[in-house]
């Protein structure tokens, strides 16, 4: 009776060394396997997501705004050739990119603006001007796109505000690595962001 238990406990001793050693084949299988796993590249769909100041807009007073650019990440779908299968007009490929920012403003109406000046960070290639408005490139990074978002400052009008709703609208261009930033290499993702913005009024006293 001694002897058939110590066969048995040897047997299931047994048992569990080649369950452990099972397990521990399968998860080194698993992760060889992983590893053979291509990476595939991840491209970045860049938005204008708003137009923002740091005070509200005041008759007779200078206007700051700042614009916020938001990113989400897109992975090339397998078997699909380079950016193509991307679900965003002009994808940026990491780890960085550049854009543009070409702000059109305060617009009164059609045939009157107050324009907007720059007098932010130097900008990331010499500006050019489209349309009677300068455009600014900025550098986005590895940081901004794991953030999600990046606030690019540095705008503000010209003239004081009148006593007038307005219209600021924020045309956003994306470049190729490589090539000129000039007009002609310019692709835009979407059409201009516009948002609309009341000014605070002063009391005209009566005479």
């Amino acid at each position: 009776m001694f002897k058939l238990n110590k066969q048995i406990n040897k047997c299931r001793k047994s048992f569990i060394i080649f369950v452990m050693f099972f397990f521990a084949l399968t998860s080194t299988s698993t992760t060889l396997a992983q590893d053979k796993i291509p990476t595939l590249p991840t491209y970045w769909c860049v938005k204008v997501e708003d137009i923002i100041s740091p005070q509200s807009p005041m008759q007779g007073s200078k206007f700051t705004v700042g614009v916020v650019l938001k990113f989400t990440s897109q992975v090339r779908i397998v078997g699909s050739p380079g950016p193509s299968s991307i679900k965003c007009n002009c994808p940026i490929k990491g780890p960085y990119g550049t854009v543009s920012l070409r702000l059109i403003g305060v617009k009164y109406s059609p045939t009157e603006t107050n324009l907007l000046e720059y007098y932010g960070p130097t900008p990331a290639f010499p500006p050019y001007d489209y349309s009677g408005f300068p455009v600014i490139g900025v550098i986005v990074t590895e940081a901004d796109f794991k953030r999600g978002k990046k606030e690019v400052w540095g705008w503000a009008t010209k003239e004081p505000l009148q006593c007038r709703d307005f219209e600021i609208y924020a045309s956003l261009a994306v470049y190729k690595e490589g090539v000129p930033r000039t007009k002609e290499n310019e692709c835009h993702p979407h059409v201009d962001f516009k948002k609309q913005f009341k000014p605070i009024c002063l009391n005209v006293p009566k005479g």
